[in-house]
């Protein structure tokens, strides 16, 4: 039998009805690459295939930006009346400020941490294919990949993998929730396209970070009963990153 606090617990995190958490889930994780590839599509039609790699690079980032931004409205309508007055509500209170920005930074300080291990163990490895996508990004198109990355990768992958993944497997059991949702985090920043083996070593040596932070993100929104923490924590984190690109470029 449940006790008190796990009660009120699971009463805070649970904003909506079950099947608005798995919809966050499927139009965040599946949806996104669906719209992705049909945006894709109208693209090239429109551009054509015979582009420069600069053009591509813009087509790219168009790409990314309209489907975010479809699919953070899609969240937005699904949201409306019970769980966006709560996640409003959630913005509001005292801390979430505080602790989004303390969470921001571990996650920080654990990127940091992975990359000095890594390089340890394995020498001085290439950046994997999605940083190296964003520094190209980021470097021709800075204003469209701050949106993009600050502003509506936080409220789309929190809904996804804390407000929809984490929460709908931790009604069940916490510890499988942390883990399938760090997991998932991680592999959605995985190229399973690359084909070859200097290619393949780098997205492995890659995949930790990306796991440790989908587990701090987790704990901030568990911990803190706030999907507003989460989403601060995860916009300062990439803001931050960003930042230091257009710093160094």
């Amino acid at each position: 039998m449940e006790n008190i606090e796990e009660v009120k617990v699971k009463e805070k995190l649970d904003l909506g009805p079950v099947w608005k958490h798995l919809a966050f889930v499927g139009i965040g994780w599946l949806g996104l690459s669906l719209i992705a590839s049909i945006v894709a599509v109208i693209g090239e039609s429109i551009v054509g295939k015979d582009i420069t790699q600069g053009q591509q690079i813009g087509l790219n980032v168009a790409i990314n930006l309209i489907s975010y931004i479809l699919v953070a409205i899609i969240m937005l309508v699904i949201s409306l009346k019970d769980v966006f007055s709560k996640i409003i509500e959630q913005f509001k209170e005292k801390h979430a400020l505080i602790d989004g920005i303390v969470y921001g930074f571990l996650l920080l300080g654990a990127g940091a941490a992975i990359s000095v291990v890594t390089t340890w163990l394995f020498g001085e490895t290439d950046v994997n294919n999605n940083q190296s996508a964003i520094e190209k990004m980021t470097e021709n198109y800075p204003i469209s990949l701050v949106i993009m990355t600050v502003i509506l990768a936080p409220i789309v992958e929190e809904f996804t993998y804390r407000l929809g993944v984490f929460n709908l497997l931790r009604r069940k059991n916490r510890w499988v929730a942390y883990g399938v949702s760090a997991l998932v985090f991680g592999f959605i920043h995985f190229d399973f396209s690359v084909d070859t083996a200097a290619a393949l070593k780098t997205e492995l040596i890659n995949i930790p970070s990306y796991i440790i932070s989908g587990l701090i993100l987790c704990r901030a929104y568990e911990k803190h009963q706030n999907i507003a923490t989460s989403i601060i924590a995860h916009a300062i984190n990439n803001g931050i990153a960003i930042l230091s690109l257009l710093l160094l470029s």
